[in-house]
């Protein structure tokens, strides 16, 4: 059983993965080894096989000689695994693949047992991959962190900054009412300790419940700032959450991530994995190509 890198079963496999965890998979894609071994054996009794030249210029024998080389140093239960909370960086077999699919009553095609093991996948690279060069889906899955602060809370404009973000095509994936401890505002507001806004930084965010949010989509964080405006209101354009509700700097209303970096960081501070979401937005395909 082998595995192209074009075939329907690992589009499938991918569009899945992706769909699931919001990122492309980092792991090997192997035979499994239980395929490994017995083509091994089956080929260890023709010596021309053996040197068969394939189109890389390397032996079949070579290859063959690599998987039964990782095949012995794994366990079966770290082939077979089955994909955590998070993408795994470890390997896994194709016959877990082919379970997934059926599983989710994806189109499957079986392999046929004399392929070309020159074209067998050994390595997928979710950076270089023709398969995600032109999937703006990918992208698709990127997050940010959100909070409506206090004063937002305060003067009700909580549902009308979810409308713009759902409006505008963003997908909610998490979303909390909490009043924040002085202990995770210091983590949150790190950069700025010891300027002179910071202590009263913290007192104006703890004073009160926020609405803690993760927004995804295409572009989510420079856009989610667009949508907020600037962080002095007075210079933020008429249409924006700020330019409309806000007048000053010290009650301007919400917190964007200003980095795909910052949305990582913040958004483990403030959820569990498993506060994340994981659904699909039947509307995704009006909004995305």
């Amino acid at each position: 059983m082998l595995i192209y890198a074009d075939s329907e079963e690992v589009s499938n496999f991918i569009n899945i993965f992706v769909e699931e965890h919001g990122e492309a998979p980092s792991f090997n894609i192997f035979e499994s080894c239980e395929k490994v071994e017995k083509k091994g054996v089956e080929n260890s009794n023709s010596e021309e096989q053996m040197k068969t030249e394939n189109n890389s210029g390397r032996s079949t024998a070579s290859q063959l000689q690599e998987l039964t080389q990782f095949c012995q140093s794994q366990t079966i239960t770290q082939i077979n695994k089955r994909w955590g909370p998070k993408p795994l960086d470890g390997p896994i077999s194709i016959d877990f693949i082919n379970q997934m699919l059926e599983a989710r009553k994806v189109k499957s095609y079986p392999y046929s047992h004399d392929l070309d093991p020159s074209k067998f996948m050994k390595v997928f690279n979710p950076h270089t991959s023709n398969l995600y060069k032109t999937s703006t889906m990918t992208d698709a899955h990127e997050r940010s962190f959100i909070m409506v602060k206090p004063d937002g809370v305060q003067r009700g404009i909580v549902g009308e900054i979810i409308k713009r973000f759902e409006q505008r095509g963003f997908k909610l994936v998490a979303l909390k009412m909490v009043t924040p401890t002085r202990v995770l505002l210091e983590q949150h507001y790190d950069e700025h300790q010891g300027k002179k806004f910071f202590e009263p930084l913290l007192q104006y965010i703890g004073s009160g419940p926020v609405v803690a949010m993760v927004w995804e989509g295409l572009n989510v964080v420079s856009v989610g700032r667009k949508m907020l405006g600037a962080t002095d209101p007075a210079k933020s354009e008429p249409g924006t959450i700020r330019g409309d509700f806000a007048i000053v700097t010290g009650r301007n209303i919400a917190h964007g991530s200003d980095s795909d970096k910052s949305a990582k960081r913040e958004i483990d501070l403030w959820f569990r994995a498993d506060e994340l979401a994981v659904w699909t937005n039947s509307a995704e395909r009006w909004i995305y190509e």
